[in-house]
């Protein structure tokens, strides 16, 4: 799996990026990460670069990075696991150990993307009390639900249910 970071995230967290990579067609194999603030807490912002599907680590520090593969991969299991995707097709997207190939971003519409669920993110934890009150896998849910321009007004998680169930079903 590819993840493309940002400067900003590569360089807080001291990522050891490699030579550029091209990425395959296949789905969940290419994400992209930024670095956002929360209530002055930091914050990973992951999208997949074929659906827009995302997910939030909140309030990581910078110990949290050595676990950082773990993390996500929780955090994604949880998240594809509430809308509906069997367990066993997850685990076919994601044989374990999960092997992370760092690069910098190529795609500024992915990027614009993010920045719009990074506002939105933004603005459902802090409606919902901040990060210690807000429920994140219910945001990550709703946020998933947005209709993006880039994937033809279907929301992430409507494509990634099509995608999954047509290839791994």
């Amino acid at each position: 799996m590819i993840l493309r970071c940002t400067r900003k995230l590569i360089k807080i967290f001291n990522l050891p990026i490699g030579e550029d990579i091209i990425s395959d067609d296949n789905i969940f194999s290419e994400w992209y990460a930024n670095l956002i603030y929360i209530e002055g807490k930091k914050c990973i912002l992951f999208t997949e670069s074929k659906t827009l599907y995302s997910i939030l680590l909140p309030n990581i520090k910078k110990s949290d990075v050595s676990n950082i593969i773990n993390l996500f991969y929780n955090q994604l299991h949880n998240s594809l696991i509430s809308i509906g995707i069997r367990e066993e097709l997850i685990i076919k997207m994601f044989p374990k150990p999960l092997e992370i190939y760092y690069s910098k971003t190529q795609s500024m519409k992915i990027l614009g993307s993010m920045n719009e669920y990074a506002f939105q993110y933004k603005y459902y934890i802090l409606e919902r009390g901040g990060i210690k009150c807000a429920n994140i896998d219910q945001i990550i849910i709703k946020i998933n639900e947005t209709p993006m321009g880039q994937i033809q007004y279907n929301s992430a998680n409507r494509l990634v249910r099509m995608i999954l169930n047509e290839n791994f079903a």
